[in-house]
């Protein structure tokens, strides 16, 4: 699934780094990301909660490790003679401030610390968009352009980014951003495939068009596989998207179409409908791909990104195009039973 992509990474004989450790596997993301280090040759570590799925990580090749991330005693033992650490655990949009501090901020600076102590060679740390802010025009925003994040969840994404760059010295760090990720296994768009199915007319939140970049999940897994292995300063910071821009009726049309459907799309303002899905859903919305902080953020309307460092510097490219990507996505959620 994974092995031609290295044609857009560095050659892979380049790699020192051979055991790697992934956290957050259990997730959408950090699965594929496992999926991808195993199919490339690595030896592949997976540290998960006592809590977390195990939907995604039967595979023989796979070892699990399960404790905290905040135990330091059980991270020393287990991190020596790691070449690398995959930090792809998070809070993630809809958690409260206490947690996004707790797990986005602390946690990753007990990971990053006890990975310096250990002599860990490479920390990626799978960042956010979100840690940069919203674009300011169509121009796309890059690494360059000052920081501005507008959510607790891109400020506790920022924070990290911050904490770990303390420690650049003394381990090499790469910061990852993704834009909003579709692919097989997410359950938050999926919600949105399942309502454009099984509607006749869908909402747009915003009276006018917003500009987004998006990103197909397999290829933010060969980003984390070029990062590994590219010769860059400690601490640099990228953007990983398809590279594209699209607007919110670009995805909606694509995933009808992925479906079969013509769905009439209905735009609503963007109070009224935070304040419906916030009276509708409650403390349930973190787990809602819209919340009501997202929908009232639809008031920024460009939160486009720039791949042209990544692309320099990773030597890694984008391989599935939006229409591409939704379609093996519809395909993958009929096969699984879920649509």
């Amino acid at each position: 699934m994974y092995g031609h992509g290295i044609t857009n990474s560095r050659d892979i004989t380049m790699i020192k780094t051979r055991k790697i450790l992934v956290t957050g596997a259990s997730g959408f993301l950090g699965s594929h990301i496992c999926d991808a280090l195993h199919e490339e040759g690595f030896e592949v570590h997976a540290l998960v909660r006592a809590s977390s799925s195990r939907k995604w990580l039967g595979q023989s090749w796979l070892k699990l490790h399960t404790f905290e991330l905040t135990d330091r005693n059980s991270l020393r033992s287990l991190l020596k003679g790691f070449d690398a650490v995959i930090h792809s655990a998070a809070e993630l949009i809809g958690a409260s401030v206490d947690d996004l501090q707790k797990v986005n901020v602390e946690a990753t600076c007990i990971l990053a610390e006890e990975a310096v102590r250990m002599r860990v060679g490479r920390f990626v740390f799978i960042s956010s968009r979100d840690a940069g802010g919203f674009s300011r025009n169509i121009i796309p925003k890059k690494e360059s352009d000052p920081d501005n994040p507008h959510t607790p969840y891109g400020k506790s994404k920022k924070h990290a980014e911050e904490a770990l760059a303390t420690l650049k010295n003394e381990i090499s760090i790469v910061n990852l951003r993704p834009v909003l990720i579709y692919g097989p296994r997410d359950k938050h768009l999926f919600r949105l495939f399942k309502l454009i199915k099984t509607m006749p007319a869908v909402p747009i939140v915003g009276a006018r068009p917003v500009y987004m970049s998006l990103v197909f999940v397999r290829d933010v897994a060969l980003a984390v596989l070029a990062s590994l292995c590219a010769s860059v300063p400690s601490g640099s910071t990228y953007y990983v998207s398809d590279g594209m821009p699209h607007t919110l009726e670009d995805f909606y049309r694509s995933i009808a179409s992925s479906l079969g459907k013509k769905p009439r799309i209905i735009r609503v303002p963007a109070r009224p409908a935070a304040a419906f899905v916030g009276l509708m859903y409650g403390s349930r919305t973190r787990e809602l791909a819209l919340t009501p902080e997202t929908i009232r953020d639809f008031r920024y309307r460009y939160r486009l990104v720039s791949i042209e460092r990544a692309a320099r510097e990773l030597n890694w490219q984008p391989e599935t195009m939006l229409d591409e990507g939704v379609a093996l996505t519809s395909e993958w959620y009929r096969s699984e039973g879920w649509l």
